[in-house]
């Protein structure tokens, strides 16, 4: 069974820093990325949800597409294990960038991209008091849901090579919706072997750190808290497999409930949530950028090796050159060619036929 070596979490855990800081950067100011100062934080709305999708989107595939063996899988299985991942991923990025700001934490306010802030409150809304009551109830529960989570990622101090485990673990992870498509019995076989991979690869990587060997039960718990928190924040809306990258974490939370909240039903004293039309569903084969069209995947794949590059050069300047050993330059040296690789190779062929042309060219 092939292993993930700490190697690749540590490569993976350096993908996933540089993805959050180029996400964050975008949505600084030009004022603010020139004097390297903080804005002051103003409160999200659903315009600004829309505003970080296209980016979002494009950092969600540039990291699954790194994922070892995703590329094995057939196409059924990668849009199954996509969907039930995406959500869950938004969730961990936010909890976690949430979690370093201890201030507005005990203001119960969740920072959002360094610019941005929720308080998750609920917004008044024109209705009967019976429905009232329960549609603050839903809230309340998603709410102090949110909170938990948020407080067990502060306690937990978890570390980017833990982070890393984390989503592959939310990955390649069984869903227990019957409603949701069974993987094929060669996804089965991978998503297993993946599994079992990835909890030995966390044991060593703490056995390695000396870390005690208890940590393991600290990460599992947060992965359930967080797969409890996404399956809550799901079943409030009765979206089922019908989850849609638009449903982000943050929009779910602040602008969700008010957009499906509908009615009582008279035969049940539950809430009842109008489901929403089905949406076309998105191309996420090219995006547009500065007026162009763009393939996803060659953009994903290139921005992933320029990651790559600029996470080894930023470690190896960061280095004391008195203690680099053999082993360092090693893996310095193969991140780079890989980098350097994953950026160049998806234009290869374009870049090819125009110099066979300007050769054609030149001597006739």
């Amino acid at each position: 069974m092939e292993l993930v070596t700490l190697c690749d979490l540590s490569k993976l855990a350096i993908l996933h820093e540089t993805l959050q800081k180029v996400l964050d950067v975008s949505c600084q100011t030009e004022e603010e990325i020139i004097k390297k100062e903080e804005g002051v934080l103003r409160e999200i709305t659903a315009a600004d949800c829309k505003q970080m999708e296209s980016l979002e989107r494009i950092a969600f595939n540039s990291f699954v597409t790194s994922f070892d063996r995703f590329n094995e899988l057939p196409e059924l299985d990668k849009e199954t294990l996509i969907k039930q991942y995406r959500t869950s991923m938004m969730a961990l990025n936010r909890l976690l960038e949430g979690s370093k700001y201890e201030r507005e934490c005990s203001e119960k306010k969740l920072v959002v991209r360094r610019r941005f802030y929720t308080k998750m409150k609920l917004k008044p809304h024109e209705e009967t008091s019976e429905n009232s009551v329960a549609r603050e109830e839903i809230h309340k529960k998603r709410v102090d849901s949110v909170w938990e989570v948020v407080n067990g990622v502060i306690e937990a101090n978890v570390t980017s090579e833990e982070i890393a485990a984390l989503h592959l673990m939310l990955f390649w992870e069984s869903s227990s919706d019957p409603s949701e498509t069974s993987l094929s019995k060669s996804g089965q076989k991978i998503l297993k072997e993946r599994q079992k991979a990835i909890t030995m690869s966390l044991e060593k990587y703490h056995e390695s750190k000396g870390i005690n060997a208890n940590r393991k039960e600290v990460i599992k718990k947060l992965k359930i808290s967080i797969g409890t928190l996404v399956h809550q924040i799901t079943d409030d809306f009765r979206l089922g497999n019908r989850k849609t990258f638009e449903s982000s974490f943050i929009n779910s939370i602040d602008f969700g409930l008010d957009e499906t909240f509908s009615k009582r039903s008279d035969d049940e004293n539950l809430p009842v949530v109008a489901l929403p039309v089905a949406p076309a569903a998105p191309d996420f084969s090219h995006v547009t950028l500065f007026g162009r069209k763009v393939n996803t995947a060659r953009l994903g794949t290139f921005l992933s090796g320029i990651a790559i590059v600029v996470g080894a050069v930023s470690t190896f300047a960061s280095v004391d050159k008195d203690h680099v050993t053999t082993e360092f330059v090693i893996l310095f040296v193969f991140s780079l060619v890989v980098g350097i690789l994953m950026a160049v190779l998806p234009f290869a062929p374009h870049a090819i036929l125009c110099l066979r042309r300007f050769v054609g060219d030149w001597f006739g």
